[in-house]
């Protein structure tokens, strides 16, 4: 079940069921996403449904079946910035990789698939470039970047020595940032691969964000959160766990 809130309410405008269908246990949420119009939501369901919703009403307006792709369920979505096209993660070997959908008609445009070209584990994170034009995914330690139109691979590589925990996709699209296991978090060039910059926390980083400008970008553990100048590496600041 999701819930669509109002900013100034402290009880939901829409509960939104609608997974798992009538009479059966209702299954969890992987995930929600907002489309960049701000009209309407997707969740990603376990029954490997997603569900588009309008967010004035609450309304269902479509429903992607994402169960001819793979049996296991679909553990990422990303809506692409023209807010017509979707892409969701397979976890499931040999299908394990990416399915860009027609939001509109529910249709399956690609499938581009990790295991055509090296075998690697499951799909892990999934985002798209602030232009739209690239898909970018993560298996391991192995990232992905996919031309968004045609679903061509364009570059596969090998990020850190363990498993990626966060990706992040500058506004030029022109950058990664990407963080892992073993606490480091780096920034490299998308074409060329050339390691642009590296930081370390103390402990394994859970997730990173890169601000607009691309001056900052933050990352953040279990303890701390740590917001770091790009091109020095500073720390300018740390925002503790109060748990």
């Amino acid at each position: 079940v999701a819930a669509i809130w109002g900013a100034d309410s402290a009880r939901p405008l829409h509960v939104l069921r609608g997974h798992g269908g009538a009479g059966s246990r209702t299954p969890g949420i992987f995930e929600v996403q907002v489309f960049p119009a701000g009209d309407k939501v997707v969740t990603l369901g376990q029954d490997r449904m997603a569900l588009i919703w309008e967010v004035a009403s609450g309304q269902l307006l479509q429903r992607l079946d994402l169960n001819g792709v793979a049996r296991r369920p679909h553990r990422a979505v990303r809506v692409l910035p023209s807010g017509r096209r979707l892409a969701t993660g397979v976890s499931e070997h040999p299908a394990d990789g990416i399915v860009v959908w027609n939001a509109t008609s529910g249709a399956a445009l690609h499938h581009l698939r990790h295991s055509r070209i090296t075998q690697c584990g499951a799909v892990m994170l999934v985002e798209v470039s602030p232009c739209g034009g690239k898909i970018v995914s993560v298996a391991e330690n192995l990232v992905f970047v996919w031309d968004a139109t045609w679903g061509v691979l364009e570059r596969m590589f090998g990020a850190h020595r363990h498993m990626v925990t966060g990706l992040a996709v500058a506004a030029d699209a022109e950058r990664l940032l990407t963080s892992s296991r073993d606490g480091s978090a780096r920034i490299v060039d998308r074409v060329r691969n050339p390691l642009l910059m590296a930081v370390r926390m103390d402990d394994t980083i859970r997730g990173v964000a890169l601000f607009p400008s691309g001056e900052t970008f933050l990352t953040f553990s279990e303890k701390q959160a740590v917001i770091w100048h790009t091109m020095s590496r500073v720390r300018l600041r740390t925002l503790e766990s109060a748990g």
